[in-house]
């Protein structure tokens, strides 16, 4: 049987692999349809004594 082969050098000092980010247009997007004026309408209502 061989032994398991470790790992060559310092783990801080390996290559790191980024992942790609989605465009700003993607993530505009998605805010938009999470956060919008309808999401808030319903608060109009509520007093602020409630809010607390």
């Amino acid at each position: 049987m061989s032994k398991p082969r470790k790992k060559q050098g310092n783990p801080d000092f390996r290559h790191r692999v980024t992942v790609p980010a989605p465009s700003n247009q993607e993530i505009e997007s998605r805010l938009f349809e999470l956060i919008n004026p309808g999401t808030f309408a319903n608060l109009k209502g509520v007093k602020d004594k409630q809010l607390r």
